[in-house]
């Protein structure tokens, strides 16, 4: 561990951790990013292909050194990186904080690599990619069930079941349905809690698009058990099965 204090070490490279970097260089402080993937924004990474990112919150004010506006995952990321280039952020990838210790003015920030960072000041931009949420049911730890999709152009001819109502599984839904059959399996009656009607489609045009050829959509209440060859939701008005 080296004995240079830094004013500021701020841990995780999504939007609030690039802006805080940002405003810690243009501010002339000495400073660290760090980042435990290779890339920044990490869970914007790992969004579908070409996937709509949409912009901050409107009830927020935008004081970010970064251009933050709504467009495609690409145009997004690469927005971003020529930001950390031109605002002068100091961005350590690879670099996983395994625990913190210290005072207000003097932190120890430990790193996985063996590598210890001092810091006056530590700013946690830490996000939830690490930890995407499980269904908690038998088998959603199979290889078959996954919390991302990179492409939708990867899947032809299939079968695949999709939990939930929000923003990501209605434009998963809608992009898998193209050339798969699709079932979209929600708690709920209705897509009260989607951002995604907003922006593309209104609350009453959302449920049309879903009862396109391809996609089935289907209100699960009670269970949802997951296998090597099927899944099966058992509801309180019906039963699907999916080879």
């Amino acid at each position: 561990m080296s004995d240079s204090i830094l004013d500021v070490a701020i841990l995780g490279a999504g939007p609030g951790g690039l802006s805080a970097a940002a405003r810690a260089a243009q501010r002339r402080l000495s400073h660290v990013l760090l980042e435990a993937a290779d890339k920044h924004a990490n869970t914007i990474q790992r969004y579908q292909r070409l996937k709509h990112v949409m912009s901050e919150p409107g009830v927020l004010p935008l004081r970010s050194d970064i251009e933050f506006t709504a467009g495609r995952r690409e145009e997004v990321l690469q927005t971003w990186e020529k930001g950390i280039a031109e605002k002068g952020v100091r961005i350590q990838y690879g670099s996983e904080v395994t625990g913190i210790c210290g005072r207000s003015g003097d932190f120890r920030v430990q790193l996985r690599a063996g590598s210890a960072i001092r810091a006056k000041r530590v700013i946690l931009a830490l996000g939830v990619q690490g930890n995407p949420r499980k269904l908690g049911v038998p088998g959603d730890s199979l290889p078959l069930v996954t919390a991302t999709l990179e492409s939708a152009d990867e899947h032809r001819n299939e079968t695949i079941v999709i939990v939930g109502a929000g923003d990501s599984a209605i434009e998963d839904a809608l992009s898998l349905s193209r050339q798969n059959r699709v079932v979209l399996v929600n708690r709920g009656t209705d897509f009260a809690s989607c951002a995604l009607s907003e922006r593309r489609l209104s609350q009453d045009s959302s449920r049309c698009a879903i009862s396109r050829p391809g996609l089935t959509r289907l209100t699960a209440r009670s269970s949802l058990d997951v296998s090597a060859a099927q899944v099966l939701a058992r509801t309180s008005r019906a039963a699907l099965e999916t080879e």
